[in-house]
């Protein structure tokens, strides 16, 4: 069954096709929603709760999905929601952290050497984005890490395509303007 059908059998299927369904939904995205909403939390235990949460809201949802926009991506937007609500009720400062998310890099070498370096490399990258915007996080986060399109972040966020955009630049651009000048201090 594809999103659509699963909706349909959600919306009109009996209580049994209802509960099929909406587990289906589940076991699809539990994964991706997991890895959105941990990029909003460091600890394991607020990740597995805001991921139920999202789930229950959209249960109680569901009915009224459209299907304006891709399944996942209102999902997300829901799982987004929570994460910032939860964030917010903490009065946490940093809504988005890098911290157990793993940065696309692959390293060639395997020596000790090579690992250090790409560790410490990414460690930069997490440093960088954390002196990000809110806004500049999110999309950061969405596009680099979820490799989300800039549409699909624009659906999340609200914001237009060339928001977006503008917001992935100077988010990269200041990424990178960090860890040349960190790598000009260490001298490496």
């Amino acid at each position: 069954m594809d999103d659509k059908e699963l909706v349909e059998s959600f919306k009109h299927g009996s209580t049994y096709e209802k509960d099929k369904a909406f587990n289906r939904i589940v076991s699809l995205y539990r994964e991706r929603l997991y890895a959105v909403i941990r990029g909003f939390t460091n600890d394991h235990d607020d990740t597995d709760d805001l991921l139920q949460e999202t789930f229950v809201k959209a249960f109680e949802h569901l009915h009224k999905f459209r299907g304006e926009s891709s399944l996942y991506t209102w999902l997300c937007r829901i799982a987004i929601n929570q994460s910032i609500s939860f964030q917010r009720k903490k009065k946490l400062k940093n809504l988005v952290s890098l911290e157990n998310l793993s940065v696309p890099l692959r390293s060639r070498q395997q020596d000790p050497e090579g690992i250090l370096q790409e560790t410490e490399l990414k460690n930069m990258i997490r440093e960088a984005v954390d002196q990000l915007s809110e806004k500049q996080k999110i999309v950061f986060n969405l596009r680099f890490y979820d490799e989300l399109s800039h549409a699909e972040i624009a659906q999340i966020t609200g914001n237009s395509i060339g928001t977006i955009k503008a917001n992935f630049f100077h988010a990269i651009q200041k990424v990178k303007q960090f860890i040349e000048n960190r790598y000009a201090i260490s001298g490496k």
